[in-house]
């Protein structure tokens, strides 16, 4: 994605320093970030530039995130909970990635909603452009792993507190069809061969899962 796209997403969110001031959240301080991102580069994005751009004063900022790397997935708790809620929606019949497939083109086609599309699309291009970024991926991927471990060990009757291996197990592979997917959504975007998410997650799931079948 190129420069100004989607810029303006974050303009005003802590709008009229001396006016009436909008809600500070994760979220709004991520677009404002994107914004910047998109314009100058994340390398040459501060923390104040953030901030001031928010309408925030800059120790606010460290209310909502330890730095810059954070804030880039200032939305992925809000994200995390839409996946977790589609899969309590439709639980999988059992521990197969398979079976995972409805609640994961349910979060897919949601990913590529107009209202959720450029935000995602653009946070994929600042994180893949910017290796500093990828411990702090590791991190978000974890965080998921454990929620989404949780929640099918819940769904298949076992105590949600640590789940059983396989739950663990399949949750990781979950994350990681989506992610591979995502990956491939974001550079196919804009071009001749760009396709709907949901259509890349489901093919995704046809690779992975008798591959993931075959190990139990």
């Amino acid at each position: 994605m190129g420069a100004g796209v989607g810029a303006g997403v974050g303009a005003g969110i802590g709008a009229g320093i001396g006016g009436r001031k909008r809600k500070t959240t994760p979220a709004g301080l991520e677009a404002v970030a994107l914004d910047l991102f998109d314009r100058q580069g994340f390398a040459a994005t501060t923390v104040e530039q953030i901030a001031a751009g928010a309408g925030i004063a800059t120790r606010s900022f460290f209310r909502y995130f330890r730095s810059k790397d954070e804030v880039i997935f200032g939305s992925e708790a809000a994200d995390r909970e839409m996946l977790l809620g589609a899969l309590a929606a439709r639980p999988p019949a059992s521990l197969q990635l398979a079976d995972l497939e409805p609640a994961l083109l349910v979060f897919a086609d949601w990913l590529d909603d107009e209202h959720q599309r450029d935000r995602v699309l653009r946070r994929a291009v600042v994180v893949r452009d910017n290796p500093a970024l990828w411990p702090q991926m590791l991190a978000v991927f974890a965080r998921w792993e454990c929620s989404l471990g949780k929640a099918l060990a819940a769904s298949s009757g076992w105590d949600a507190g640590g789940g059983p291996f396989e739950a663990k197990v399949v949750a990781a592979g979950a994350l990681a069809v989506l992610m591979v997917a995502v990956r491939e959504w974001c550079d196919m975007a804009g071009t001749p061969d760009a396709r709907p998410l949901v259509d890349i997650v489901h093919d995704a799931i046809a690779v992975a899962a008798p591959q993931a079948a075959a190990l139990h």
